[in-house]
């Protein structure tokens, strides 16, 4: 039975950890494994983990650290399974979703564990209020850009759909964790350059939103302030992570998609260099939507 290790980060998660947890031991067809990263919670959360590691003996590790925000600590996670775990697959997970019985099954059955390149699964999920009624789905439909530079700019792959194999682990840790603003679109990026990207349209997760969420997908307002966010703060998301990937395995891409990834990289450097971004053919996003709010961030410099 494939061997699967659970990735999971929690910070005040006591309402929902325990349907969580329960989820992921009964997965189907896996020998699953759990490794928690807290993240310096205040509530219960830890008690409530203890108490599930103590009943399940062997089956949930835990390790603890300063406050790092959701995408550190995942990076923390897949480094602690890189230089100490040896399972065939690994997944991200959230603390307030739920997985149906056989998602895992599904993942590794579309993917292959020791493949020389880094392969990810990802796949669609049903949306839910916060006590797990559904009200639809995350994708209608979705299909890949017809262009790989497209990927740059947007990340399709929810984080806790994301299964991933052990060349992926370990190009992902390869990485300066301070460029690596979120987690899923690193992944995302690896494989989508150097190996594998896979869709499955069933959904295997039921992805929680309530008022806690990191990313809320169902409230527009909410949707809004993230994107607003992100040009506030100037996370630097895809000029950082396409400077990783060039930085780290430009000579394992074809000279025509580094190019791009190049021009992605380094945008800020001039007025010219920001204009060949902002009017490139190729490196657009895959929606007139996200296409305005990509644009309008490389003008103001936070892409």
């Amino acid at each position: 039975m494939p061997k699967v290790t659970v990735l999971l980060s929690t910070y005040n998660g006591e309402k929902y950890i325990s349907e969580q947890l329960d989820s992921l031991l009964a997965q189907q067809e896996a020998d699953v494994r759990v490794l928690i990263r807290d993240d310096s919670s205040t509530d219960g959360t830890c008690r409530i983990i203890e108490s599930f590691r103590a009943a399940h003996p062997g089956r949930i590790a835990v390790m603890s650290g300063s406050h790092k925000g959701f995408s550190g600590s995942f990076f923390s996670l897949v480094r602690e399974a890189a230089s100490s775990d040896d399972s065939d697959y690994y997944a991200f997970c959230d603390q307030d979703d739920v997985w149906v019985p056989d998602r895992l099954q599904a993942a590794i059955s579309m993917i292959d564990s020791d493949s020389p390149v880094p392969e990810m699964y990802f796949s669609n999920a049903t949306l839910t209020d916060s006590k797990l009624k559904p009200v639809r789905s995350l994708y209608d439909n979705f299909s890949f850009p017809p262009l790989k530079s497209m990927r740059l700019t947007d990340n399709p792959a929810a984080g806790c759909t994301i299964v991933f194999n052990k060349k992926a682990r370990d190009c992902f840790v390869l990485a300066d964790e301070n460029k690596i603003v979120y987690h899923d679109f690193w992944m995302y990026l690896i494989c989508s350059y150097l190996g594998r990207v896979v869709y499955d349209d069933r959904c295997g997760v039921l992805y929680r939103q309530h008022e806690d969420n990191v990313m809320g997908r169902l409230d527009k307002k909410k949707v809004w302030i993230n994107r607003a966010k992100k040009m506030k703060h100037r996370l630097h998301l895809r000029e950082y992570s396409a400077s990783e990937l060039s930085r780290l395995f430009s000579d394992k891409i074809d000279p025509s998609e580094t190019e791009n990834i190049n021009i992605m990289a380094g945008y800020r450097q001039n007025l010219s260099t920001r204009m060949r971004l902002l009017f490139h053919r190729e490196i657009v996003a895959p929606s007139a939507d996200k296409n305005f709010w990509f644009k309008l961030q490389v003008i103001l410099g936070s892409a």
